[in-house]
């Protein structure tokens, strides 16, 4: 398992721990897991749990063959493949589901948050095939509350007639345009990624070492919160360096250029000190 845990099995590639490029690489960080997995382990794990865009971890999409690969290595090694679509689900990339992004269907989906409309619901989705749980083997307090059940009808009723899918493309366009350009001009935005409504700036202190710039998104948070705007931070990782972008589906353009205009404003106040 010592193995198993130091290979990443994940395709961040702005930083790339076998310091590789894509496409030469080949998706080699694949491979890589793969090897840990069936040379590394006591025995192989029943399952691969992944988000397919990482959240709290850095805000990473992966390149569009890496997750048809994760599922053949899955595959390969008789193992099944999970995929938290806890933050990616209902809309948030621009889709109903991050898989559809990938083209790869996992064996089982958990979801949440979005679902409810700011009520609180969990679930899960699996294959057919899979034995499911036995009655009374998974209950918890909030089971089957009316309410709860009646909001999430709601909310995927509102997400299909108010097209927000499409809402969550077209906003997140225009944000990553509008953020790619700021890259352009500010050596302290190390990097721009994300899907639909889901994106992630990468701060570094340096271009060429992409040293994290971990003081100034910390400052970053900070300074928008002092002009009106929650951007998020992710920091899970040991980076520190990640600003969020993450708004609600219904967010006005003009409230996320309100957000788009404090970020460049708080981005040339950094660079200038």
């Amino acid at each position: 398992m010592d193995g198993a845990r130091r290979a990443r099995a994940e395709a961040y590639c702005y930083r790339c721990p076998l310091n590789l490029e894509l496409p030469k690489c080949k998706l080699a960080c694949v491979n890589l897991a793969w090897q840990a997995i069936a040379r590394g382990t006591n025995g192989l794990p029943v399952a691969l749990f992944m988000e397919p865009i990482q959240g709290n971890g850095d805000m990473i999409n992966f390149p569009p063959d890496y997750y048809p690969t994760i599922r053949k290595m899955c595959d390969g090694l008789g193992m099944l493949l999970i995929f938290d679509e806890i933050q990616t689900g209902f809309g948030r990339c621009g889709t109903w589901f991050a898989e559809e992004l990938y083209n790869t269907v996992p064996d089982i989906m958990t979801i949440g948050k979005g679902i409810g409309g700011d009520f609180p619901l969990f679930g899960f989705l699996a294959r057919e095939d899979l034995t499911p749980f036995s009655p009374g083997d998974h209950s918890f307090t909030f089971a089957h509350f009316p309410v709860v059940m009646t909001a999430a009808l709601a909310t995927i009723q509102v997400i299909g007639e108010k097209n927000l899918l499409e809402r969550a493309r077209t906003l997140g366009e225009h944000a990553t345009t509008r953020l790619k350009e700021m890259e352009y001009n500010y050596e302290l935005i190390g990097g721009v990624r994300g899907l639909g409504l889901m994106i992630g700036i990468e701060l570094v202190k340096d271009r060429k070492t992409k040293t994290p710039a971990r003081e100034e998104a910390h400052e970053f948070i900070k300074m928008g919160i002092q002009r009106g705007v929650i951007y998020g931070q992710s920091k899970y990782s040991g980076l520190g360096n990640i600003v969020r972008i993450k708004p609600p589906l219904v967010t006005t353009e003009a409230q996320l250029d309100r957000a788009l205009d404090v970020f460049e404003e708080i981005v040339q106040r950094l660079s200038d000190e």
